[in-house]
Order: C-alpha cells, then structure tokens, then sequence
C-alpha cells in the first residue's frame, strides 16, 4: 500500500516528536543528576557540616557564617532549579538559570578568596 504526502509527513514528525522526547528526557535526567549533586554539596556547606574549603591554591581556610549564608542561597536557587526543570524543559529559561547559577558561585568564590586574603594580611 502506498502512502500518501500527509501520511509521511505524519510519519517523520511523530519520529521526531520521539526523538526529541527521548533526548529531552535523557538530557533532563542527566542535568537532574547534576543539580541535584550541586545542591547536596552547597547544601552540607550552608548546614555547617563542612567545616573547612580550599581554595585555588589548595590553602584550607574555615568557612565563615557569611560564607555560608551565600552557600544556602546558592542551595536554594538550585533547588528552584531543579523544581523547573521538573515541571518542564525550557531550554531558554534552564540556560537563564544555568547562568544565574554560575553567577552565584562565581559570587561565593569571590567572598571567600577575599576573605582568604583579609587573614593572610
């Protein structure tokens, strides 16, 4: 039996709809994974269960209340995250997430280098 235009074209776009469906599912549990990692880890710092960090020069330092302040709202926002992302897959707002995310780590980096720096002074 021959098929007719529409019925290929229903054809590749429900192989399509699958495909994207299978991806996006896989890539959504394997960026779950990972935020959920980056919460356990910013969330047991801001917990006070990790008591001491390294920095980039590997010299340890003890994590300060401030610093820990930044570590739970880091732990926060990752789990606001991973909310969305479970609720659905925008990859617009995740790559808006993604860099706010950053931003935030990027933010306790700063803080403690710069309080790193006030104690060796």
């Amino acid at each position: 039996m021959r098929r007719t235009v529409i019925d290929r074209v229903g054809l590749y776009l429900g192989k399509m709809d699958r495909l994207v469906n299978v991806d996006s599912q896989a890539i959504r549990a394997k960026l779950l994974k990972q935020l959920d990692a980056l919460f356990e880890l910013a969330f047991s710092i801001a917990k006070g269960e990790v008591k001491h960090l390294r920095d980039e020069n590997g010299k340890l330092y003890t994590v300060s209340p401030l610093q820990r302040q930044k570590w739970a709202r880091l732990a926060a926002y990752t789990a606001q995250v991973i909310q969305n992302l479970t609720h659905g897959f925008d990859e617009k707002q995740f790559q808006t997430d993604l860099k706010r995310l950053q931003e935030m780590v990027n933010e306790v980096r700063r803080r403690q280098t710069q309080e790193a720096n006030r104690t060796v002074v």
